[in-house]
Order: structure tokens, then sequence, then C-alpha cells
């Protein structure tokens, strides 16, 4: 008993007790409140107090509290002494002394800093970004603070970020931004498109996605697949078609891919609700009538389980859409057929109808900038409303339609894009507020930044 003990008692003894977890904390508070005359010469006497080196937080407790007495020579020096013992600096021990050499506006030495932070392969955030630029002012550190947004997903910047950037050097404005058509003093805002990489990132997403689909990825190896094929067929129909419609001398098509079991369940969570094929079929009628005819190129995407094994009626529908249906197989999810649908290299004009907002795919964590991206430009939002002239009744059905007179009113990307864009000679960046999960008053305010020259 007491040799299996004893290796359980050992490792015990080795990890850190709560009275020297404390006993760390209050070393680091002291600090903070005694503030020595050289924290340099405080950091060597704490390494010598100890028979190993100080841990990554309490060397970046130091270089904190060097930097707020003013002890920036003591701070740098801290930096040093990690590189000698061998503890990996990370963001929270370089951003104290990055700030307040850019209040100085030390030029030399915020270049210098920041060459040894990319050499450390430390990820600045936004505000160090912009701290960069206000003590050397460049377009590639604003591009750069832009792609650092968006490939987190925010596009936005912070309210405090964008205070720090009005303090540069630059000329800096406030814009209000007209939400319905992206009017600026300065020109019309763009609504950007998903570029090749974007594409490309997402493409892989959905193929990974699907590599782990079914119980316990059973279903991964065939999904991948079968979303692989797909695409490479539907890449070379696109291509072939671009091809005919250029000889042809007609305009490019309009791929409208429609997520048929999102809009045939729309509305059907009640008693007697299910899936409605009448539903659908408006829809698709509605959609005909929506579009230009020579360029409107319509595409139904259904699980195979609401295809087959329907009543006289049902099929009867089915049969109408079948110039245009794909109908999906068993095992693999019909929401990576009509994604992987609108992101085709050889078309940028093609479009999802759908209310799904792919949240489950985790796609905006796999590649967030993309995803953004795709979702603000390729989706277009429905509804079944009972107001509108511009739209037919919906036809009365015995199929469990939940009223009569309703009808189907497609919506339209945001006419702009909420994120970093060059126009008229300066940059607008859209800016966060506490409002920014109303996607109208978060792109009311924007930041101008122009050259002073």
């Amino acid at each position: 008993m007491r040799r299996h003990l004893r290796p359980t008692l050992r490792r015990a003894g080795t990890a850190p007790t709560p009275q020297k977890q404390l006993q760390l904390q209050n070393n680091r508070l002291r600090l903070k409140s005694e503030r020595p005359a050289s924290y340099a010469d405080a950091c060597a006497s704490l390494e010598t107090q100890r028979s190993r080196p100080l841990d990554e937080a309490t060397y970046a407790v130091l270089i904190r509290s060097a930097v707020e007495a003013g002890d920036l020579r003591g701070a740098h020096n801290i930096l040093e002494r990690m590189t000698a013992h061998g503890v990996r600096r990370k963001r929270r021990c370089y951003a104290p002394l990055l700030a307040a050499l850019a209040h100085a506006k030390a030029t030399e030495e915020v270049s210098e800093l920041w060459k040894r932070m990319q050499a450390d392969e430390v990820k600045p955030d936004q505000m160090d970004l912009a701290r960069l630029f206000c003590a050397a002012p460049a377009d590639v550190l604003i591009r750069q603070i832009a792609d650092d947004a968006a490939a987190e997903g925010a596009f936005d910047v912070g309210e405090r970020t964008a205070r720090v950037l009005e303090a540069g050097p630059w000329q800096s404005t406030y814009e209000r931004v007209d939400t319905a058509t992206g009017a600026t003093s300065r020109g019309m805002l763009k609504r950007l498109a998903l570029e090749k990489p974007d594409r490309a990132a997402l493409r892989e997403a959905l193929l990974d996605r699907a590599s782990h689909a079914g119980h316990q990825g059973a279903w991964g190896p065939k999904a991948r697949r079968q979303v692989a094929e797909f695409g490479a067929q539907w890449d070379e129909k696109v291509h072939n078609d671009a091809l005919r419609r250029r000889r042809e001398g007609r305009k490019p098509a309009i791929r409208v891919c429609i997520d048929g079991a999102n809009v045939a369940w729309y509305g059907q969570n009640y008693a007697r609700g299910g899936f409605n094929h009448a539903q659908l079929d408006h829809a698709m009628t509605r959609l005909r009538e929506l579009f230009d005819p020579d360029v409107y190129a319509p595409t139904l995407f259904l699980p195979r389980k609401h295809v087959r094994r329907l009543g006289a009626r049902q099929q009867q529908l089915v049969a109408g859409w079948a110039p245009r249906l794909i109908d999906v197989p068993r095992g693999v999810d019909d929401d990576w057929f009509w994604m992987r649908a609108t992101l085709s290299d050889a078309d940028g004009h093609a479009f999802a109808v759908t209310n799904d907002a792919a949240r489950d795919h985790h796609l905006a964590h796999v590649a967030p900038r993309a995803f953004r991206r795709w979702l603000r430009r390729h989706v277009l939002r429905f509804e079944f409303a009972r107001d509108g002239d511009d739209a037919a009744a919906l036809p009365e059905s015995t199929g469990g339609q939940r009223a009569h007179g309703q009808r189907f009113v497609l919506g339209e990307p945001p006419a702009f894009s909420t994120e970093c864009q060059q126009l008229g000679g300066a940059w607008l960046l859209p800016v966060a507020s506490k409002h920014s999960r109303d996607w109208a008053r978060r792109g009311r305010t924007w930041l101008a930044l122009s050259r002073a020259d």
C-alpha cells in the first residue's frame, strides 16, 4: 500500500499548494503598491529569492508596474531577463510598454519593439495595432487592423480603438452613413464580394464538416466524397454555362439555390404543421416572377425523404420541380450542397434562399471572415407575410397550410459591407457601439482617416 501511495504523494507535493499560490499573489500585489526605485533590481531580487525563474505572470506584473511608474528602461530590462531565463513572452508583457512608447511618439523604439513581438510570434490585438499606427502611421497598419477584425468575425473596431486612432497624426472625422444605401459624404460604400481565398476556405470548411458527419463519424468519408463530387460537377456545369452565355452574347446567369426544407418548414411549428410541399411550390412560382427570366437559373435542394413515397398531390408537385431539383441522399446534410453551390469561383452571381444562419456547421469559427461575407452577400432571407401587393396569394391546401392569403416575400442582402473600405482618399472603419447587435444602428457611425498633407 505504501509503495502505491508514495508516487501519488510525490506528485501532490510538486503541485503548488494554496498557501504557495497565495504567497505568489501577495508578492505581485506588493510589487504594485511598494513602487521600488528600480524595477529591474526588484526583478533580480525576486529571482534570487527563488530556486527557479519567475513565472510569466509575475514578469508581466513587473513590466506593467514599471511602465505605470515611468521606469521604461526597467521594463525593457525585464523583457531581456525573460529571454535570458527562457520564459516565453506573451502579449501582456509587451502591451504596456508598447502603449507607453506609442503615447510618447517614440517611433524608432516602437518599431524595434514591434519587430521583437513578431519574432516572438505575439499576436497583437486591435488596440496594439492602433497604437502602432499612432506612432508610425501607414496604410498597411489600417489594412491589418481591418483584416484582424475580419479574421475574428467582428469587422468593426471598438470604441476605445477608434479613440486611439482618432488621436493619431492623420486627419480623423466621423461619418454618418445611410444604412439603406451606404451613402457617405465621400461616396457610396461598396458591397464587397467573396475573394477566391475566402471561397476556398469555406469550401474546405464544408468538406471538413462533412468528414465528421453521422454517428461518431461513421458516414464521414462517404459524406465528404459526395460533397466533393457534387462540387466538382457543379463547378464544371457553371463554367460551361458561363462560356455558352458569353458566346451567345447573353447576360451572366443569376443562380438561385433554394433551401427547400427551410422554405417548406417555415411557420409550421403548430399542431397540424409539417413539411408543406404546397408552400414550397408557391415560393418556387414567386421566385420565377421576381427575377428576369433570361438570367434566372434556379436549383432546388431537398432531402431525399421529402421527394419519395409521397401522396398523389405531393408527387405531382415534385415532378414539376424535377428539371431544377437535386435530391440529397440520406446521411448527408442538404445544407452542405446548397452552400457549396454558392461558392463556385466561376460564378459570382449566386444566392441561397434560406433563413438558415448555418450556425450549427461551425463555419463562423473555422473561417469567420469568409463566412460573414458569404452570409451578408449571398443569402436572401424570405418570409410568408400577409401584406405586400406585389405577391400572389398562397393557394389553399389541405396538407397543413396554416392560413389562406399568405404571400412569399424575398429580402435582399445589405446595400454595403460593414467592414473597412477605402473611399475618396480616406479609410472608413465601422465603429462598434452599445447597439452593435442592431445592424441598422451599427452601420451608422464610421471613422474616416485621411492623410494630413
